[in-house]
């Protein structure tokens, strides 16, 4: 059992009673010993996870809802989910190499999740349909994943998904995707910030 306390460590982010590591932690640093380094960006935990964290916090979610967090990384949204409401979370990342980093948020913060390590265009609809929630942070950082995120998207909310949620610093193929959404499928785009951790950005937001 790995345990991590609430004592102040610089190598460790306490928020929203989640333990996220640092890059700086023993315990990445023996993973990126043993371990392959994961490719498109699972390297880390990315700061705007924290704002759907806190959109989530304060919206929040029925207890037990099938959520699916996309581009799950660490896994720090889809641990919130868990954690705080009891959901049923289907973690869900493209690089298989993320799975001990994901492992290890997972058991220091408590929970048990699904992972899934496949391209999003892969997911079935038995994965999508009865979902409450589809969930991403910093998961549009490509033009060319405009595309495949927006249809996504239409296919999830055709099935019955009622709340999509993604959260991004604002880069450019984001914003892309954000218009696309609130065009064609009714999406808020809400600006969002907070100061501890102290991030900055915007939020995707459809809800049925």
């Amino acid at each position: 059992m790995i345990v991590i306390t609430r004592a102040r460590d610089r190598d460790v982010c306490y928020a929203y009673d989640l333990f996220a590591l640092k890059k700086a932690h023993p315990l990445i640093g023996f993973l990126e010993q043993e371990c392959e380094e994961p490719f498109y960006y699972g390297t880390r935990v990315w700061n705007s996870g924290w704002l759907a964290i806190d959109h989530l916090e304060h919206h929040g979610l029925p207890a037990g809802s099938g959520v699916i967090d996309l581009g799950c990384g660490w896994g720090l949204l889809g641990i919130f989910c868990a954690r705080r409401f009891g959901c049923r979370v289907l973690a869900v990342d493209t690089d298989p190499l993320v799975a001990p980093f994901l492992d290890l948020h997972a058991r220091i913060n408590e929970v048990s999740l699904s992972p899934r390590f496949v391209d999003m265009a892969r997911l079935s609809d038995r994965d999508l349909r009865g979902r409450t929630l589809l969930a991403g942070a910093d998961i549009c950082f490509w033009p060319e994943l405009v595309t495949p995120l927006y249809e996504l998207i239409r296919r999830a909310l055709d099935l019955g998904v009622q709340r999509i949620l993604i959260s991004d610093p604002g880069r450019e193929p984001f914003e892309t995707l954000a218009a696309r959404c609130r065009k064609e499928l009714g999406a808020r785009i809400l600006d969002h910030s907070l100061e501890k951790p102290k991030v900055t950005g915007r939020l995707l937001v459809i809800d049925r």
